[in-house]
């Protein structure tokens, strides 16, 4: 199969997902999943703001060890990067995930991180994270 063919596929799982999706869990999970078939990394986690936009907490969550999601499980959005992502509404990419937290990329083997936020009608609701 070609490139551009499993691309196609993917995005395809990712739109009949949505539509069988029972509840929001399952519809992360598959768009989660999916995502991580079609990029060049091990793991990923999405994330969604609560109801009065204090904190970000992790919905899903797919190759993360149970050590790193306690850590990472809950941001305030007053973190500087949360803030990026739900103000700015751009995504942040981490080539070099050791200069910016040495102890977890080394501790957790975590090399580059991509946080994608996630957006509806014009808000930031949440973030895709990828790390490989």
């Amino acid at each position: 199969m070609s490139e551009l063919n499993r691309k196609a596929e993917t995005l395809y799982r990712i739109i009949v997902s949505a539509n069988q999706a029972e509840d929001l869990g399952s519809l992360l999970e598959a768009i989660l999943k999916s995502t991580l078939e079609m990029v060049d990394f091990d793991a990923g986690a999405i994330y969604l703001l609560n109801e009065k936009r204090e904190t970000v907490a992790l919905h899903c969550h797919r190759g993360l060890s149970p050590g790193f999601i306690e850590e990472v499980r809950r941001y305030s959005i007053n973190d500087p990067y949360s803030g990026h992502l739900f103000v700015e509404k751009k995504p942040l990419y981490i080539e070099n995930f050791h200069e910016f937290k040495p102890d977890r990329a080394r501790k957790y083997g975590i090399a580059s991180v991509a946080i994608i936020p996630l957006i509806y009608r014009d808000r930031a609701i949440g973030s895709l994270n990828l790390s490989r």
